[in-house]
């Protein structure tokens, strides 16, 4: 916890900060630096994304803050939402800060995988099982 002279300095901080870049550039320098820190230091967000980009062989870059509109990158995206979210709890609100979308993309890709994961030969089926036992696994290890 800050004490009162750093909680002042922050204040001041923020305020000079918020007359320099207004309020949308202040918003967008702490949204970025929060999804860092979430991609960067969650073990859980490191872990999906190196399971996801293990299978599609594409680099953990290709699925955060990135606009390309490529359908494997799609599906790719959609497993770590799906894991995070239904596997490690991570909300619609902090996914968004990860991959830079918005919730109500977030939730239809959730569901894709949730409904395509149930139904036997569908492209997902297959993948959903094996990443199923690859997070079974690692929570197991996890303790």
């Amino acid at each position: 916890m800050a004490n009162s002279f750093e909680s002042l300095n922050l204040i001041n901080e923020l305020l000079e900060s918020l007359k320099d870049l207004g309020v949308e550039g202040v918003t967008t320098i702490l949204q970025n630096a929060r999804s860092k820190t979430l991609t960067l230091n969650d073990k859980n967000v490191e872990f999906t994304l190196k399971m996801v980009s293990n299978h599609y062989k594409r680099p953990m870059e290709d699925f955060i803050k990135t606009r390309s509109r490529d359908g494997r990158r799609r599906n790719a995206i959609a497993f770590c939402i799906y894991y995070l979210h239904n596997e490690f709890d991570y909300s619609f609100g902090q996914l968004q800060y990860i991959f830079g979308m918005d919730k109500s993309w977030l939730s239809r890709l959730n569901a894709m995988i949730k409904n395509d994961g149930k139904r036997k030969g569908s492209a997902n089926y297959e993948v959903k099982q094996k990443f199923d036992l690859i997070i079974k696994d690692y929570k197991n290890k996890k303790g």
